[in-house]
């Protein structure tokens, strides 16, 4: 009552030879030389998650979510070839605006998650600098206070070399 079943058997029918097309009031599946095509009498929900069309060995099989729920006693629709032909029409171009809209939606994902990958990549290599930075200026500080520690405070003189302190082979090692 709620979704309508086609099993269509095609022999050696391939997912990728198979061009489905699936619309408000409108269902074609095309895998040469097969064609199946069908004006619907009521509407169908193509974007329903239950919407599905599968291709297995040697069939296709398309469920189909129903707009509103309820027996169809007939799964063609009836007028004549120009009413079917513009109601068709108008159910293609619907569908292909729902499908530009997606393309839009996945394009704009896209560049909404290159941006954030940017600017995650421009944090990551602004902490980096931070951090040689801050190792840079702990250095300087170490070789400063070691080359002020061979001045007398008093005088500004240099120190006799007995006096200043040596650095061992663990200093260097550390450093």
């Amino acid at each position: 009552e709620n979704n309508l079943y086609f099993v269509l058997h095609v022999r050696g029918v391939k997912a990728k030879q198979v061009d489905i097309t699936l619309c408000d009031v409108y269902v074609k599946v095309n895998c040469h030389p097969s064609l199946f095509s069908a004006d619907l009498p009521h509407e169908i929900d193509p974007e329903h998650p239950t919407t599905r069309c599968r291709v297995g060995t040697d069939k296709v099989t398309l469920n189909l979510r129903k707009r509103e729920p309820g027996l169809w006693h007939a799964f063609r629709a009836d007028g004549t070839k120009a009413e079917l032909r513009e109601r068709r029409q108008r159910s293609l171009d619907a569908a292909q605006e729902r499908e530009n809209e997606r393309i839009k939606r996945r394009d704009d994902w896209k560049q909404d998650m290159i941006k954030a990958g940017e600017h995650e990549q421009w944090r990551l290599d602004r902490e980096n600098r931070e951090q040689i930075e801050k190792w840079e200026q702990e250095e300087k500080a170490k070789w400063e206070e070691e080359v002020y520690a061979t001045f007398n405070d008093d005088t500004g003189d240099a120190k006799e070399r007995h006096e200043v302190p040596n650095r061992g082979l663990e200093d260097l090692d550390a450093a």
